[in-house]
């Protein structure tokens, strides 16, 4: 997300990470930068390289470069569901996601791809994201419409609390759809576009934590009252990252105990008095006291289901 500007050619290589392969792995995506710009007539600078897989491994560079000097484009040929599947590694499905919406009277698309299912923590994560639009927009736009959607979904996600090796997300533009001289960010006509981008990558990142390995539920968690987004990001993620508070929801246990044990060891100002708890529907704490009426087996039920939903306001 660092980098903006024209992009002719985005390579993506999966089943092999490229991460601690020393001199010969930046050797070998050297050469195929310059393979790819001698066969496409372009600037090395306009294109985009990214890998995932296994790391410590050397690329089958001979292979890569012999298939690069063999590929044909098809013109018009769109199939997104057969690049979701090329990119997968340790995924069990194909991750996408798709809107329109409109900047104006011009009616846009975006389309987004991505994988990813295992270092998932704690910015990004070990996950590739790939998003499309025909909206013409500037670069330095796209970029912090991009970044504002990026905080908000891959950087609030985790599965295993582990760092990335390897993670990327781009956006691009085909500039198909005239939008207008746009240059501010929140200019009131990117509003759909913007909740439209938020709303994609977020779909993705949910699919990679649903993906997680050896994830069986997605578990939600909200934070509300906290002096910043910083402190509300730090308590949320405490108790995500719980071995704990997994096992709990794994087991299906109604040992609010452990969120509120999380809650207490996160790196944020907490007063007890205020603090408020709910799972689901059903609500434990409110401003520091238990609930009178409250019962165990209401917070069982909710737990037995697929997407489990915590609530905390501090």
């Amino acid at each position: 997300i660092k980098n903006i500007g024209k992009v002719k050619i985005l390579h993506i290589n999966s089943g092999n990470a490229n991460a601690y392969t020393g001199k010969q792995g930046m050797d070998n995506v050297k050469k195929i930068i310059q393979c790819l710009a001698l066969k496409y007539y372009c600037n090395p600078k306009h294109i985009i390289i990214s890998s995932t897989g296994v790391i410590g491994e050397q690329l089958p560079i001979n292979k890569l470069l012999s298939h690069i000097d063999k590929h044909k484009i098809i013109e018009g040929r769109q199939n997104w569901a057969s690049l979701a599947k090329s990119i997968m590694t340790t995924d069990t499905f194909k991750k996408g996601s798709y809107r329109e919406c409109y900047i104006g009277k011009k009616r846009v698309k975006i389309m987004g791809i991505a994988k990813g299912s295992g270092m998932i923590a704690p910015n990004m994560a070990t996950m590739l994201g790939f998003i499309f639009t025909d909206a013409d927009l500037n670069s330095s736009l796209l970029k912090k419409i991009l970044l504002q959607a990026v905080e908000k979904s891959f950087n609030r996600i985790t599965v295993d609390s582990d760092m990335s090796t390897n993670d990327m997300v781009c956006l691009f533009s085909t500039k198909q759809v005239s939008c207008g001289n746009l240059k501010l960010a929140n200019h009131k006509l990117l509003e759909q576009f913007k909740l439209n981008l938020e709303e994609i990558t977020i779909d993705l990142a949910k699919k990679i934590v649903v993906d997680g390995e050896g994830a069986k539920k997605l578990i939600e968690i909200e934070v509300t009252g906290a002096n910043n987004n910083s402190e509300a990001k730090n308590i949320a993620f405490a108790v995500a990252n719980s071995p704990l508070v997994k096992t709990a929801v794994a087991g299906e246990d109604a040992n609010w105990g452990r969120v509120i044990m999380a809650v207490g060891k996160a790196k944020a100002k907490i007063n007890q008095e205020l603090l408020s708890l709910s799972i689901g529907a059903f609500p434990i704490i409110i401003s520091g006291k238990l609930v009178k009426n409250f019962e165990e087996k209401n917070i069982s039920k909710h737990l037995k289901k697929k997407e489990i939903f915590i609530n905390i306001d501090i």
